[in-house]
């Protein structure tokens, strides 16, 4: 049988990613002989482009830590079985899954896809950016922003 694995390094050796699409290697690995084929997850949109390498490879089953919406539909679409296998090692999870182990998903474990995460991620980064810049130089309350309770934090609660 074929594995795609998703993984923090390009051996067996390494952990399951915590998450298919932030992996930083895909390992298509035959179960029997432990031939390997290594992919580097070089942009976000990877991820999804080894799923039809995958597919191609022979690949039917796919082990990862999470997976998001887009990622379990294409997977799914592309009728691949998706184990999940959470804080352990490549070798170790290719074995529980031949063991019959492994959970076998049925839904997405996680809400949003990577994409829309790296958005949101960047679009606070910007707007902190933007805060941090018109504030530079000023104290919080000078600046307006108020804190709940700030006299008790400020004094010790002593009510100065």
């Amino acid at each position: 049988m074929k594995v795609l694995i998703a993984t923090d390094g390009k051996t067996l050796e390494s952990n399951v990613s915590k998450r298919f699409g932030k992996a930083e290697w895909y390992l298509i690995v035959d179960s029997d002989t432990n031939e390997i084929e290594q992919f580097p997850n070089l942009t976000i949109g990877d991820h999804h482009d080894i799923i039809p390498k995958a597919v191609d490879r022979g690949v039917s089953a796919v082990i990862t830590g999470n997976v998001g919406p887009r990622s379990f539909e294409l997977l799914s679409y592309h009728r691949l079985q998706i184990a999940l296998a959470r804080t352990m090692r490549a070798h170790d999870a290719i074995e529980w899954l031949k063991q019959g182990k492994l959970r076998i998903l049925d839904a997405p474990t996680m809400r949003k896809n990577i994409e829309e995460h790296e958005l949101l991620q960047k679009d606070r980064r910007d707007q902190f950016g933007k805060w941090k810049q018109l504030f530079r130089g000023r104290g919080a309350y000078a600046a307006g922003i108020a804190h709940e309770h700030h006299h008790l934090q400020q004094y010790g609660g002593r009510g100065h």
